[in-house]
């Protein structure tokens, strides 16, 4: 059966598999979408290749939200961390307050160590917390591109039968 397209399928499809292309998420969700249509050019393949391109995205939305949680853990965790340091530190200044062996000094230096872990979690956190809204934005966009790509795709596919259908 002949092509129902002007273009060479297998040419665009060696294109998006090319190894140059193995980190373009834009080129996965074209693989999965040309390879279903190359296998049947009806109603069911634009069916199947809808299907293979929301599970493409579904794949690379996956890959991007790796390490998300662990930035998200760090981020909400970290203010307790040093919190915890803060009070073993203060614990300390007061043990040696109240045992009579540490002086003003002693007790000076052991609550400025506490109040550092204090800072450095806090830190950890404003950091951890900018970071993880940046990608979280970033990520975002990019699945807007995938859905409004996926969109596109299968619209030029859907009207390319629809003429391969009404030349007959």
């Amino acid at each position: 059966r002949e092509p129902i397209l002007a273009f060479d399928q297998a040419a665009a499809l060696a294109v998006v598999k090319d190894e140059q292309f193995d980190g373009c998420y834009l080129g996965n969700i074209l693989a999965a979408g040309l390879s279903e249509l190359n296998e049947r050019w009806d109603s069911h393949g634009i069916t199947n290749a809808e299907n293979a391109i929301d599970r493409a995205i579904l794949h690379e939305t996956g890959k991007m939200r790796r390490g998300m949680t662990v930035l998200a853990t760090v981020g909400s965790t970290a203010p307790f961390v040093g919190l915890f340091g803060t009070t073993f530190g203060v614990i300390n200044a007061f043990a040696a307050m109240g045992d009579g062996t540490g002086g003003l000094s002693q007790i000076s230096t052991g609550i400025s160590e506490a109040l550092i872990t204090t800072g450095v979690g806090i830190g950890v956190a404003v950091v951890g917390v900018w970071m993880f809204n940046y990608f979280n934005g970033r990520i975002e966009k990019v699945q807007d591109e995938m859905n409004s790509s996926s969109s596109e795709f299968l619209e030029w596919a859907s009207k390319h039968l629809q003429t391969a259908k009404a030349g007959k």
